[in-house]
């Protein structure tokens, strides 16, 4: 039922890392038109939300909220205009 791609690539390749504990974080790029939607998390930062807002409007990608269920033990995928 997920229909995604993952894509493995050695970290030493990574186009930035940022220091962190307990692991580095390792950076790609990724081209714009790879990008077929975008699920935004229960605990996404309005920064973050907005980030992700704009850069779907401007690339016509849409965008899904993951909320909790309130019937069962799931998650729920709502879309989101981008105006």
């Amino acid at each position: 039922y997920e229909q995604e791609v993952r894509m493995i690539k050695l970290i030493k390749s990574a186009d930035k890392t940022i220091s962190s504990q307990p692991h580095n974080i390792a950076l790609f790029k990724v081209p714009h038109d790879a990008v077929h939607e975008i699920c935004m998390g229960l605990r996404i930062s309005r920064e973050t939300e907005d980030l992700v807002r704009n850069f779907a409007k401007e690339n016509n990608v849409p965008i899904f909220q993951v909320k909790m269920s309130k019937d069962t033990f799931n998650f729920e995928r709502i879309k989101i205009e981008v105006s």
